[in-house]
């Protein structure tokens, strides 16, 4: 199983679109449960049944780096409640409230809170490419939230699940700023980062 993975080689537009429809799948499966199931049983069984699935895979991995893992467990612990625990389970209980479609535009911010974060705690300045995409993302999320209409985008209320999305956006966001600090020696299966903007 090892060697499969490491000679499969697939390719990279195949992985964006991949990782663009298991996302928007993610909100959008939220919501249509979110009657059925709470939101931390949701995520519970998410990365419980994920965890059954990869674990077979990643546990000599796990086993060759245990020294490691011990040693760096404090910003491990801080990562996985920042990327796994705070953000899908602020985005479920946000789902009880909220729809699929506001989440996900609402998830659209993230550069920006990215970039913010950024400065604030790695002094990182901006570059005209990232201000002007930025721009970009912001001007077509408001034309989307509005329609076209400023006074739609005006009249438009923000309710308690959009705030609860809100707070996953900035805790993943955060996740992302933090993965600085994370331990280099790890191996891509024991740890796989956000790609957007790990390789800062």
């Amino acid at each position: 199983m090892r060697n499969s993975l490491t000679l499969w080689h697939p390719s990279p537009y195949l992985l964006l679109v991949l990782t663009t429809l298991f996302w928007s799948g993610n909100f959008v499966l939220g919501r249509a449960v979110h009657t059925v199931f709470t939101p931390f049983t949701l995520s519970f069984w998410r990365w419980a049944v994920a965890l059954v699935v990869l674990l077979p895979l990643v546990w000599s991995s796990l086993y060759d780096q245990r020294s490691l893992l011990r040693g760096r467990w404090p910003i491990l612990l801080l990562l996985s409640v920042l990327g796994v625990v705070n953000f899908n389970t602020f985005v479920y209980i946000g789902l009880q409230q909220t729809t699929a479609t506001n989440a996900l535009i609402m998830l659209s911010i993230t550069p920006v809170l990215i970039v913010g974060l950024s400065f604030v705690l790695l002094r990182q300045t901006v570059t005209l490419w990232q201000a002007l995409g930025i721009f970009v993302s912001l001007a077509g999320v408001l034309v989307i939230v509005s329609r076209g209409s400023v006074g739609a985008l005006l009249a438009r209320q923000i309710n308690s699940g959009d705030l609860w999305v809100l707070a996953a956006v900035l805790s993943w966001a955060l996740y992302s700023v933090c993965l600085r600090w994370r331990p280099a020696e790890l191996k891509p299966l024991n740890f796989q980062p956000q790609p957007w903007f790990a390789a800062r």
